[in-house]
């Protein structure tokens, strides 16, 4: 006989030497009901093979997420599909709301109605009301950075702690998807509280300078946010990315580059 679970210990480390590189820092996320395979099977195999090396630094574990307070079954026909989800909702928007209701820290509940209104989730609320702000003129060509006020600067510190606040969230022991929602969500209405404070200043025409660098301002905030949301939203974030003229997949920085000038065409959020 062949054990299904000793050929998957197997199979994580072989894939762990051949893709983590020379010193892997893997984190395995797993249900709470496989943990003897996690915790105790593939230590012992690891060890028996000298390799311990290949062993995850760290253990994410979540459990048992039900519907409507009972327990997902096929027999019953009492679950979600993943294809009737998907015909209606994009894959950002279901990976928003699995983040949202994943029972992190003990066994969750989603109704039928929270499935089905996937566009009610705070995170997707926000952005929507941040693009429609962001565009309602028109979106304007991305300009050179000029004069800094003191709101400018305390903003540009605010983008730059998100992604040390963004660390915090996603390291193996104090993970929480929740949590990182609520961080994007935070910085998307920072964004906007920024951008209607600066909304009366911007016609006054001795403060051109200053007003060059609010705008940039506000599509330097998309740029960070592309880059924080990339995990959660893969494919607005990467559209986002493009759209603002950056290269590769979006990247976190310490401190934030400019966005580069020019003309700019925002892609429409998750639906």
């Amino acid at each position: 006989m062949i054990d299904p679970w000793v050929e998957l210990c197997l199979t994580q480390l072989v894939l762990t030497a051949r893709h983590g590189g020379p010193d892997p820092h893997v984190v395995t996320f797993l249900g709470f009901d496989n943990s003897y395979f996690y915790a105790v099977l593939l230590p012992g195999i690891a060890i028996a093979l000298g390799r311990e090396e290949l062993l995850p630094a760290g253990f994410v574990t979540n459990f048992f997420l039900h519907l409507d307070g009972s327990k997902f079954s096929t027999s019953r026909n009492h679950v979600i599909w993943a294809d009737d989800v998907l015909a209606r909702s994009s894959a950002d928007a279901v990976r928003v709301v699995a983040l949202r209701h994943a029972p992190e820290l003990g066994v969750r509940s989603i109704s039928r109605a929270e499935a089905a209104d996937l566009g009610a989730d705070p995170l997707l609320t926000a952005l929507h009301g941040w693009h429609a702000l962001l565009t309602a003129a028109g979106p304007e060509p991305v300009p050179e950075i000029g004069a800094w006020t003191v709101a400018h600067r305390e903003f540009y510190r605010e983008l730059s702690l998100a992604a040390g606040r963004a660390d915090a969230l996603l390291s193996a022991a104090t993970f929480t998807g929740a949590g990182y929602l609520d961080l994007l969500t935070g910085l998307i209405r920072t964004a906007v509280a920024f951008h209607l404070a600066e909304l009366p200043d911007r016609p006054i025409v001795t403060r051109a300078e200053e007003r060059r660098t609010s705008v940039a301002l506000d599509y330097l905030a998309l740029r960070a946010f592309a880059a924080l949301a990339w995990p959660v939203l893969p494919g607005y974030a990467g559209a986002l990315w493009r759209a603002l003229g950056l290269s590769g997949t979006p990247r976190r920085e310490v401190m934030w580059p400019p966005v580069p000038s020019g003309p700019i065409r925002l892609p429409d959020p998750p639906f």
